[in-house]
C-alpha cells in the first residue's frame, strides 16, 4: 500500500493547533472520492482512521507524488513517502 504523510493542513475556520498535531502523520489512502467522507487508515495502528467531512475537491500532482484534497472545513496536502509496503 502507498504510504501518504500530512504535509499541510489549512482549515476554513482558521483553527490550526489540533490539526499541527496531525502535520507529518503517515496514512493510508482508504477512501478519496469526491461527496463521500475521506478515510486515511494510521500506518502505525490500522485500527485507527482518520475520517474528514465529505470531500469537495481533490487535486493530484502532475508526478503522483502529491495530494491536495479539500473538504467542507479543511484542504489537506499528501505526499508519497512511500510507493508500496506489500
Amino acid at each position: 500500500m502507498t504510504v501518504y504523510e500530512i504535509a499541510d493542513i489549512n482549515r476554513n475556520t482558521g483553527k490550526q493547533e489540533a490539526d499541527s498535531l496531525r502535520i507529518g502523520r503517515r496514512y493510508y489512502i482508504g477512501i478519496l472520492e469526491k461527496g463521500a467522507r475521506a478515510v486515511r487508515p494510521h500506518v502505525d495502528d490500522q485500527t485507527k482512521a482518520l475520517v474528514t467531512s465529505p470531500v469537495t475537491d481533490i487535486k493530484r500532482s502532475d508526478n503522483g507524488k502529491e495530494i491536495v484534497f479539500t473538504t467542507e472545513h479543511t484542504t489537506y496536502t499528501l505526499r508519497k513517502v512511500v510507493d508500496d509496503l506489500s
